[in-house]
């Protein structure tokens, strides 16, 4: 029930304009930027979300490429591979930067819980997944590295 006062509404302007600026701030961690406490994890956390954004991208662009027709596995030099690959090694170097950063790192920023470790190895343990995949499809279908993976 409405008991007076001044109602603003919200326009699709306004909401255009917030869904806008809530975007750009998502895509460069600006606020995660000017922390100081974790101002060293910036970078890592920055490029852990577009390692992650890139396997996204590879992980629903495959099956496309095969409904066009296109012969799966990709080769190595087709742009799909080259992000997936691209992704891969993102995650993998900034993960172990987040864990030199748990285990030097002296403060706050170090404190880590089980469950930090456990995403973190997990995480590890997908990537290595995908590793042994690629090199388990390349020795089984006996393609060389220059005709795809």
């Amino acid at each position: 029930m409405y008991s007076g006062g001044s109602a603003e509404l919200v326009t699709q302007k306004d909401f255009l304009t917030s869904f806008v600026s809530s975007l750009v701030e998502i895509l460069l961690h600006s606020n995660f930027k000017k922390c100081g406490i974790n101002k060293g994890n910036y970078l890592p956390h920055f490029l852990i979300f577009y390692g992650f954004v890139a396997l996204f991208v590879t992980c629903f662009g495959a099956p496309i490429y095969s409904l066009t027709g296109a012969g799966l596995p990709l080769p190595l030099t087709n742009p799909l591979k080259i992000l997936g690959i691209m992704g891969d090694l993102t995650l993998f170097v900034d993960l172990t930067l987040v864990i030199y950063s748990r285990l030097f790192r002296k403060g706050e920023t170090a404190k880590a819980t089980y469950y930090d470790w456990f995403f973190i190895a997990l995480l590890y343990r997908i990537l290595a997944m995908t590793y042994v995949k690629q090199i388990g499809r390349e020795i089984a279908t006996g393609v060389s590295v220059g005709k795809g993976i």
